[in-house]
């Protein structure tokens, strides 16, 4: 299997820049590009050979979850990990529906951040504690048996 080939799309310059940094220096992985909105994304996927996108929610021009439904439209094999502050489990449950492999806050290492790229290139998911724990604390209809039909 060859290097997993991963979009990073953030718009805080110093943290695309760091994600870049600390995510190429894994040998499994690639870095094809570092795009800061929506539109690049969308660009980015007709242009270049992604395996992953490593997606910001929120994002100038179109959004993460714009994204993520333009991809899910164009049945995409891309996998998507979201990186987002965002901890609503609206927005995880939502991002989930839409396809998203895994979900992390940022409030994660970046440790953490390659292994959960590690592990949707296994075929995994990957959801770090807060975003799970935000959908297990979310007290609509169905958000445990939802949360339990992800992990399982």
């Amino acid at each position: 299997m060859g290097k997993m080939k991963v979009l990073i799309a953030e718009d805080h310059h110093v943290t695309a820049k760091l994600l870049s940094r600390m995510l190429s220096s894994s040998e499994q992985l690639e870095i094809v590009g570092v795009v800061a909105d929506g539109e690049q994304v969308l660009k980015a996927i007709d242009d270049k050979e992604i395996d992953l996108i490593l997606l910001d929610i929120t994002l100038p021009f179109i959004d993460g979850i714009q994204v993520m439904e333009k991809l899910a439209k164009m049945n995409s094999d891309i996998k998507v990990l979201v990186l987002s502050a965002h901890s609503e489990s609206w927005i995880i449950r939502k991002s989930i529906e839409l396809g998203a492999s895994g979900y992390l806050t940022k409030s994660v290492t970046i440790n953490e951040v390659i292994d959960a790229v590690l592990a949707i290139n296994r075929g995994e998911s990957y959801f770090n504690k807060n975003s799970l724990e935000a959908l297990l604390n979310d007290k609509s209809s169905g958000s445990t048996s939802f949360v339990h039909s992800i992990l399982f």
